[in-house]
């Protein structure tokens, strides 16, 4: 279908005097007031690959677009990479229904088989491929598997509960980058995204509940709760997970929250009825999100963002068919858009 796109824009009014005083001469306007500055440039939305198959998962990293895509028409997924200025894509790996991914300094890791949820004889194994291509390898298979994060040293995805029949029961495991036995830590009620700190691992289960695992051994922490989830697989409704230096930011049921990573008083940073966030990435400065009507409606998905601190939510792109994953740089915010199949990016941010 044909999206109509729309974007926010920036105001910025200025007023020039004083009380019964005199404006100074501009240096290099004399007699004159200073010219006002200039309004910020308003973002704008230009697609970077187009055909992309059903784009779902987007990472960046060092000028380099990595993202996870499904022709669901012919059971195959693929793991694609493109410069952030655009370009022809290059297909890194071929395999069936790929899902979540996560970048570290060598490798593209990747679900694989997330819609063959709990069938018989079914195998989700996490991937991977190296960031500038090569062969494909297995890391750890799992009857399923979902979220996925990595860090310098260890990998760390939700996987099937040994003996467990249901897609439900969900475990949090971690295993060494390097290789070696998977470890289950945690059972919960179906994980979906995942975040990894310095101190421990994040995640919000269907049930409402934002969940900490801390790396020292000490165990795992209900940090807060929010109204449950009725999204279902890849995430949505579970709203993404992103943690920073001294907060979490998680996505609920309509609503974007930050919770201290310690615990503590949880702030809702964006109130936004019958929207699922779908995937959410930070910057030094902002949280951005992709957000879905709860119906599920194509061309009323948004891209938008709003300070970590708090303050007011900018729309930077709307009107789009259905905007699932994102990731931000230092020029751009960068997203899938699961019915256009098409890659975009929207500057300035």
């Amino acid at each position: 279908m044909q999206a109509t796109r729309a974007f926010g824009a920036f105001v910025v009014l200025c007023t020039l005097g004083g009380c019964g005083g005199a404006i100074d001469p501009s240096p290099g306007n004399p007699g004159h007031a200073p010219d006002p500055p200039a309004p910020p440039a308003s973002p704008t939305l230009t697609v970077l690959a187009s055909g992309a198959g059903a784009p779902v998962y987007i990472a960046v990293r060092s000028g380099q677009l990595y993202w996870t895509a499904n022709q669901l028409d012919s059971d195959t997924g693929h793991v694609m990479t493109m410069p952030t200025t655009g370009g022809t894509p290059v297909t890194l790996a071929t395999s069936v229904s790929a899902g979540h991914l996560a970048l570290d300094a060598h490798d593209v890791y990747f679900t694989q088989q997330v819609d063959r949820i709990g069938i018989p004889g079914q195998q989700a194994p996490i991937m991977a491929v190296p960031l500038e291509g090569g062969s494909t390898r297995i890391v750890a298979a799992s009857p399923w598997a979902f979220g996925l994060a990595v860090d310098q040293s260890e990998l760390f995805y939700a996987g099937a509960v040994d003996g467990a029949s249901s897609a439900l029961q969900t475990a949090l495991v971690h295993m060494p980058v390097g290789g070696g036995a998977p470890c289950p830590v945690v059972s919960s009620v179906f994980l979906g995204d995942i975040a990894v700190g310095s101190t421990g691992v994040f995640w919000a289960d269907i049930s409402g509940v934002l969940h900490r695992w801390a790396r020292d051994g000490s165990g795992t922490t209900d940090l807060a709760s929010a109204s449950p989830s009725s999204g279902e697989y890849f995430g949505i409704g579970m709203g993404g997970i992103a943690v920073g230096a001294a907060d979490v930011y998680w996505g609920v049921a309509g609503a974007l929250m930050a919770t201290p990573v310690d615990g503590g008083a949880t702030t809702t940073l964006a109130s936004m009825p019958h929207t699922w966030i779908a995937d959410l990435a930070i910057d030094e400065n902002d949280v951005y999100w992709t957000a879905i009507p709860d119906d599920l409606s194509e061309g009323r998905g948004a891209v938008m963002k709003v300070p970590r601190a708090g303050g007011a939510v900018t729309t930077l792109a709307s009107g789009l068919s259905f905007p699932f994953g994102i990731a931000v740089d230092a020029t751009g915010v960068y997203v899938t858009d699961s019915v256009d199949d098409t890659v975009e990016r929207i500057s300035p941010k």
